[in-house]
């Protein structure tokens, strides 16, 4: 997935769980900071393990409402991830990716996006497609 697919994402889930978005949307892009690190991208940082640390974390340092937003944002990368070829290695340090590759990337951050702006319209005409009677 491409970040502007992770970011979007993220922001409908912290709309929808009334959560911090500008949180939600930083934690979403983390994990991909594995690509500018000399460490093997989709691992520690594409981790449960590492999600709950950093969780954690910011529980500690920023309160409940904070961390909640981060694992939203945070694992939404994850979710999303699943669906590519390579997958996540969830339970880092296991060796054992998750993957569940049902479309091409191109597809799948095209659908990704359709849905999220479809449900962002949503959220603005309130009558878009699911109307309230």
């Amino acid at each position: 997935m491409i970040g502007f697919v992770h970011s979007l994402f993220s922001l409908v889930l912290a709309i929808v769980f009334n959560l911090n978005p500008a949180v939600a949307v930083v934690a979403s892009l983390l994990p991909d900071v594995d690509i500018i690190l000399p460490i093997q991208h989709r691992e520690i940082f594409h981790s449960v393990l590492f999600m709950v640390l950093v969780s954690l974390l910011f529980r500690f340092r920023f309160g409940k409402k904070h961390a909640s937003a981060f694992a939203v944002g945070f694992s939404s990368h994850l979710f999303l991830d699943i669906f590519s070829k390579t997958g996540v290695k969830l339970f880092w340090p296991v060796d054992y990716s998750f993957s569940l590759p049902l479309m091409s990337s191109n597809t799948a951050n095209l659908s990704v996006l359709v849905i999220c702006l479809v449900f962002l319209l949503n959220m603005q005409t309130k009558s878009f497609i699911f109307r309230e009677d």
